[in-house]
């Protein structure tokens, strides 16, 4: 009988043991685990300007950076993400670096794809302002040779610098008189008609058309030929939202 209780207490002993030693060895695995990056966008295609929703799904990690396409940095878990509004259209590609309390790292990235965003939607997004006209050759004012025709009065009025004009969808042109008008009498706003030729190059304003140099959803860039005693000159208008 004391023979089968001293085996049953050693045999307690060594079970104790045992489960003792895999406590030990189970904590060490888990002190060694390594970090594991990982993360999700709320969708996969954006229109510039939007906001990318990166959700940090990353394991066994106590600090994260986020490296985003144009260069950004978080160290946010979380992280929303807003393309510039100028953002081409293309493929680009986020990534998240994870690192645990020991100094191990883990990476992971996704990409996304921005949609190519069209002149016409551009172009009628909001009202541009005149902010900038140069003139090509240089025009002789009081004798002198001028370019920048912005800065002439009998040129671009300061009364007209507040000017705006809006494209509609729908072919209508409005040009507004802003809140300072150059002559009291006139109309608050007047209308035309617009459109695009077939490769969005050439906008025709009632019966003048101009060449598109630069369209941005910030920047509107268009050019015309006007002859003036013979000559010909390029005029370059620059509109702003």
């Amino acid at each position: 009988m004391k023979s089968i209780t001293k085996n049953m207490i050693m045999k307690k002993s060594y079970v104790k043991t045992v489960i003792a030693l895999l406590s030990v060895s189970i904590l060490a695995t888990s002190c060694r685990k390594e970090p594991s990056a990982d993360f999700t966008l709320d969708k996969s295609e954006y229109n510039a300007g939007e906001t990318v929703k990166c959700t940090n799904s990353s394991s066994d990690a106590t600090t994260y950076k986020w490296t985003f396409p144009d260069g950004q940095t978080s160290t946010s878990q979380n992280v929303d993400y807003t393309l510039n509004s100028n953002t081409p259209a293309g493929n680009y590609t986020i990534k998240l670096e994870a690192k645990n309390n020991k100094g191990k790292t883990s990476e992971a990235q996704k990409s996304f794809s921005v949609k190519a965003v069209s002149k016409t939607a551009l172009l009628t997004a909001s009202a541009w302002k005149l902010i900038a006209m140069t003139i090509d050759p240089a025009i002789s004012i009081n004798g002198s040779p001028i370019t920048n025709l912005y800065n002439q009065e009998q040129f671009v009025p300061s009364c007209s610098k507040d000017d705006l004009t809006t494209y509609k969808a729908n072919g209508q042109v409005v040009y507004d008189e802003g809140a300072v008008k150059c002559n009291a009498g006139d109309p608050q706003t007047t209308t035309d008609t617009w459109s695009f030729n077939s490769t969005e190059t050439i906008i025709t304003e009632g019966s003048v058309s101009y060449n598109v140099i630069e369209l941005t959803a910030t920047t509107l860039k268009i050019t015309y030929t006007e002859t003036i005693n013979g000559v010909d000159y390029l005029i370059t208008g620059t509109f702003s939202h």
